[in-house]
């Protein structure tokens, strides 16, 4: 989950992504329906996306991206989905693990600073999977398939999970 702490771009930026992912929502729209209909993952977007600066629109700024907070990313995929709805889908994931990484300690410094420059120097997308094999992703509800043991003793309870 991202913390609620709210971090907006300075007064005089804003209007400028807002702008850009404006100019780029009519542009998405005009193509969502196609890639529905194929099926087909929208790369055009993802480079016009990185072309705008709008990939790297939540990688902290000390590392080169625009270093906004939730509330503006959140507009700008309000913006994008109400164009095209899987790409503001992704878009969301990728912001999200930004956000998330600048504020955990579990990712590796200099994985951090990797991604943040393959975000900035071009299309790099970056996202989170952990999913049951029979119920889905525990962050959407999904439980652990559990199995449970008698034994003599005590009761031995096995969660049998991908990649533990």
């Amino acid at each position: 989950m991202v913390s609620a702490i709210r971090k907006e771009l300075p007064v005089d930026a804003t209007p400028g992504i807002f702008d850009r992912a404006n100019a780029l929502a009519s542009e998405f729209a005009g193509r969502a329906a196609l890639h529905d209909r194929d099926a087909s993952f929208p790369f055009e977007n993802f480079n016009r996306l990185s072309e705008a600066g709008l990939l790297a629109l939540t990688v902290p700024a000390a590392l080169g991206g625009s270093g906004a907070g939730a509330l503006d990313a959140a507009r700008i995929i309000n913006i994008i989905g109400k164009a095209d709805p899987s790409t503001a889908l992704v878009l969301s994931m990728h912001y999200i693990q930004h956000l998330v990484m600048v504020r955990s300690t579990r990712w590796p410094g200099r994985l951090a600073r990797k991604l943040a420059r393959e975000t900035i120097e071009g299309v790099a997308l970056i996202n989170a999977l952990r999913v049951e094999p029979d119920l889905g992703s525990p962050s959407r509800g999904g439980l652990p398939r559990q199995r449970n043991f008698a034994l003599t003793v005590c009761w031995l309870v096995d969660f049998d999970t991908v990649g533990r």
